[in-house]
């Protein structure tokens, strides 16, 4: 969460999707391995009978890994993939200040050439794993799925480790079935936001989650990186990735950046639209409207991995005006004071994000022309009783927050003087 003067600005279910481009529509994104009836199941309908030839794989490496207790991903990949090295190494980064993008990035080009087929050094994992030749792409393809969400989607133990319960998930991909990413990242973002934040010494933390999604989050709303050409199918923050995409910001203007706002984009990942529209929750809704109408649902986000689950709290009516809807007095915070739960708990929570067919009608405004001003009294002076003016007028003292150290005490120039006790003495 980012407090501005006058608002509260968060993470959003809509902004993974928009600037992540992760689904939030799909089947539970569930890190555990499949039970024997499982993994010997081979009908059409069940992708997990896959997993089999990647656990086999993952016990072929293990024993020939560095590390005794992990498999790395070098390792995995070195396996998997026989051919040559497509992409140079980046340069090795400077202290340079930039002004402006580099004209080389180091990006992938995102074109996929045409498959020529499987090549003889190609086939070796195969022959190795005894994998059916009508099986080769889906299992080919599972395993540098389980490399994207252990090293770039959900690195929880580090972005170099193979997870064998990620098999699973990476195999329902490989069949085309759409798993909801969106909710796991969000709250493994959350979770490692809050670690952070609670504690007494922040810097001293060690906590992993994917932080690649706040920097495009930063980059989309407060013009943190220089931008790219790309197109308009992608992801929105691959337009921010590659070698010297990041402006270069001291501690104080990265800070004054942020809380004075005067560069913030309040509406960059909201959909757009002119007229008002309704949704209704009957049967089949499209799944477009389905995502819009879930974004803004008070929830729980759950994350499973190995025994942990845990749950983090949702609540969007908190930050309106980043959807382009009006923002009224914003109370209320869904509480939650342990936020791992058992996996029982954990089930009911998720089944109560995707329910569905309430046979509810939400109607849905047309968008602000200027959302920032688009509150109301009683959210203004909500906000004052909360915040007084504060980051409204000792900016300067937030920004020595970074030249203290551990425990030193900031003591305002003025003091501050809440909206509600103006009204009375006035």
């Amino acid at each position: 969460m980012v407090s501005h003067d006058e608002y509260f600005a968060y993470v959003t279910l809509w902004d993974l999707h928009v600037i992540g481009g992760l689904p939030i529509i799909g089947d539970a994104y569930d890190e555990s391995i499949p039970g024997t009836s499982e993994l010997l199941n081979t009908s059409a309908d069940c992708s997990f009978h896959l997993c089999k030839y990647l656990f086999h794989a993952h016990h072929h490496l293990f024993p020939r890994a560095r590390d005794k207790r992990v498999l790395h991903v070098h390792a995995w990949v070195k396996f998997w993939f026989r051919k040559a090295s497509k992409y140079t190494m980046p340069p090795v980064r400077t202290e340079k200040k930039r002004t402006s993008r580099a004209k080389a990035t180091h990006n992938p080009s995102g074109a996929i050439p045409k498959f020529g087929g499987w090549s003889n050094s190609m086939k070796v994992p195969f022959h190795i794993l005894k994998v059916p030749a009508e099986y080769q792409e889906e299992v080919y393809l599972a395993a540098f799925l389980s490399c994207w969400l252990c090293a770039f989607v959900l690195p929880h133990e580090g972005p170099r480790v193979i997870r064998p319960e990620t098999f699973r998930v990476a195999c329902m991909l490989a069949r085309g079935k759409r798993v909801c990413l969106a909710v796991p990242v969000l709250a493994s973002v959350y979770h490692g936001l809050n670690r952070i934040s609670n504690a007494p010494a922040p810097d001293q933390v060690r906590t992993c989650f994917p932080v690649h999604y706040v920097y495009g989050w930063l980059a989309s709303y407060f013009d943190t990186h220089f931008k790219n050409e790309i197109q308009s199918t992608t992801p929105l923050m691959i337009s921010y990735s590659g070698e010297s995409g990041a402006r270069s910001l001291e501690k104080r203007s990265a800070r004054k950046r942020i809380f004075q706002g005067d560069v913030s984009a309040w509406v960059c990942s909201t959909h757009r639209r002119i007229k008002e529209y309704s949704f209704f929750d009957g049967k089949n809704p499209p799944e477009a409207e389905l995502a819009l109408f879930r974004r803004l649902r008070s929830n729980y986000l759950v994350l499973r991995y190995r025994d942990h689950c845990i749950a983090e709290p949702y609540t969007p009516h908190r930050f309106s005006r980043q959807f382009g809807y009006f923002q009224a007095y914003a109370s209320g915070f869904l509480e939650m004071r342990n936020r791992s739960v058992t996996l029982a708990a954990g089930f009911q929570l998720w089944l109560q994000f995707e329910h569905g067919m309430s046979q509810a009608e939400a109607v849905f405004p047309t968008p602000p022309t200027i959302p920032a001003e688009f509150y109301s009294l009683q959210y203004k002076e909500w906000w004052g009783q909360v915040h007084g003016s504060y980051l409204e007028n000792h900016v300067s003292d937030l920004i020595k927050i970074c030249d203290l150290a551990v425990g030193d005490v900031i003591t305002p120039s003025d003091p501050v003087t809440p909206i509600s006790k103006k009204k009375k003495n006035a």
